[in-house]
């Protein structure tokens, strides 16, 4: 599964993958410990760690999911070290927070959306919200042709956070804010979030074809 790792202002790096050994080394009192998913297939939560420079020590790693599969393919941190991670999960496993732009329960359970997620430099979550465009109605495997798919994150001058990712299969429902260059029924889209990810402030469709999504 793609991964992606970043530094920290002192030399630290964060690492965000997709783990499904039971093995992975959670630290004490980290955010999630427990891999919950119910079988074979589920049973695959993003993980979150802290290295030191020198790979001697852990700082502190974490899980991050549900009771069902939750992919880590990005991550970002900001000029105070807050780390961001994305990626996608079904809706009933994605960990949101109230006052977030959009939380789980917003979306059918069955179905699959992206999620963009902010962690303090120490491992505990800040917000979490999903990135979905209604209507999310296929339950298709292993993302659904309507998930959103969460593949880069980078944080611009201000904070804003920026994403990149595509629906598999028909991008019509991705918001299109006004103003903006689009693609119509492009797959891919950009989006920009304030820093505490409660408000969409740009949104659009690109057209890059099924082909080049997956790198």
């Amino acid at each position: 599964y793609r991964a992606d790792i970043t530094q920290l202002s002192d030399g630290d790096y964060v690492v965000v993958c997709t783990v499904k050994d039971e093995n992975f080394p959670i630290t004490e009192g980290a955010f999630d410990s427990v891999n919950t998913g119910t079988n074979d297939f589920n049973q695959r939560d993003a993980a979150l760690f802290r290295i030191s420079q020198d790979l001697e020590t852990l700082k502190w790693a974490t899980l991050f999911g549900g009771n069902s599969y939750d992919y880590g393919f990005a991550i970002e941190v900001d000029a105070n070290d807050n780390v961001y991670i994305g990626g996608v999960a079904r809706n009933s496993s994605i960990v949101s927070t109230p006052g977030a732009w959009h939380v789980a329960s917003d979306f059918p359970q069955s179905d699959y959306s992206g999620f963009i997620s902010k962690f303090s430099p120490f491992g505990e979550l800040e917000v979490s919200t999903v990135v979905s465009f209604p209507p999310d109605l296929d339950t298709q495997l292993p993302f659904g042709s309507s998930a959103e798919v969460i593949r880069l994150l980078e944080i611009d001058n201000d904070g804003n956070i920026w994403c990149y990712g595509y629906v598999p299969g028909n991008g019509s429902d991705i918001e299109i804010t006004p103003g903006v260059y689009n693609v119509p029924d492009g797959a891919g889209f950009i989006c920009k979030f304030n820093p505490d990810l409660s408000e969409l402030l740009l949104s659009t469709r690109v057209g890059f074809d099924y082909g080049l999504k997956y790198d």
